[in-house]
């Protein structure tokens, strides 16, 4: 089995990643940028070891005799009060010292964990699938998708440079798994389905299951095609309706958000910024995170993963009706 090393391994996906890793007999490394925050690994078959993309020495001896890197820590943030010092900068450098410390290492396969975020929305197929080639220019105000595009970019950019084996993979909305911690994503699914959701818009999301990622992650790495990006999204979509239908499912007794239409909710945003400005902290909605979701429908021309990585996620519905059954307080 490979010896890998997995970055982010406190995250949602980097641990669900460890764990599978681990249960498939492969001896995995998992790298945290805070020993003291290990506990979410206990009782994992893996060695913990300390990794911050910004430090190299760390980075160096993290990566020694590793054969697969799974590079999946990044700086996962919507606002900062200096986006590019908080968010943008730390990603581009970050990128740039685990892939030179990769290739400094002999590293035989890197798996990049990009985004969907990185992906031009306006650019579909005919069948109005969104395009895996070519990057996002059309919602850069959003301080994460800009991070994501620029790191993947840079990471392309170095791989080529130093002639790394190197695939990325661009998961859409990550829900469930066995380690859910607090994330927005998750988050925003628990206060559906537990009562604390006012409101909702017009969504036709894709969510994906964790366990999921991870299989295309693992395939990736064994049958990735040198050189490609890999969607990892579903191969179906949700709509704020039927999420709040498999909510009320859950939890008969729920209130359900309204949907609110287009000027209701940039009323609201306006409402928040003015809010976050007088305050100094994060606003409570984010224009930039509504702008790229309301009414667009996040579908992917998923050919290659379907192909080559035998990517077969179970259904958004399902997904979200699994998570939130886990996620509802009421039981």
């Amino acid at each position: 089995m490979d010896r890998c090393l997995v970055t982010g391994a406190n995250g949602h996906l980097g641990n669900n990643l460890v764990r599978a890793l681990s249960k498939q007999g492969h001896n995995v490394r998992a790298g945290i940028r805070n020993l003291d925050k290990s506990s979410s690994l206990a009782g994992v078959d893996c060695e913990i070891v300390y990794c911050d993309l910004l430090d190299k020495a760390s980075l160096q001896a993290a990566l020694q005799d590793i054969d697969t890197l799974y590079q999946v820590a990044a700086v996962f943030k919507h606002w900062a009060e200096d986006e590019e010092k908080e968010i943008v900068e730390p990603n581009l450098l970050g990128t740039r010292n685990i892939l030179q410390a990769a290739y400094e290492a002999g590293v035989k396969r890197v798996v990049y964990v990009s985004s969907i975020a990185t992906l031009e929305q306006t650019r579909r197929n005919e069948d109005g699938e969104i395009l895996v080639e070519g990057y996002n220019v059309s919602d850069q105000l959003n301080p994460y998708c800009h991070a994501k595009t620029l790191a993947e970019q840079e990471a392309w950019k170095v791989a080529d440079e130093l002639d790394l084996d190197m695939v990325t993979v661009l998961p859409s909305t990550i829900l469930g798994g066995e380690f859910k911690p607090s994330t927005e994503s998750l988050d925003a699914f628990s206060a559906i389905v537990n009562g604390k959701m006012p409101f909702l818009y017009e969504l036709n999301l894709s969510p994906i299951d964790v366990n999921d990622v991870v299989k295309g992650m693992i395939s990736a790495a064994k049958l990735g095609l040198r050189g490609k990006r890999y969607v990892l999204a579903n191969t179906t979509t949700i709509s704020s309706e039927e999420i709040i239908e498999i909510a009320r499912e859950i939890n008969p007794a729920l209130v359900a958000p309204k949907i609110l239409s287009e000027p209701e909710i940039y009323a609201l945003v306006a409402q928040a910024e003015a809010e976050a400005l007088s305050t100094n902290t994060r606003p409570k909605l984010i224009r930039s995170n509504v702008a790229r979701s309301l009414k667009h429908k996040f579908i992917f021309d998923q050919k290659d993963s379907l192909e080559h990585l035998n990517h077969a996620p179970i259904s958004a519905k399902t997904v979200v009706r699994e998570t939130m059954q886990s996620l509802y307080q009421g039981q």
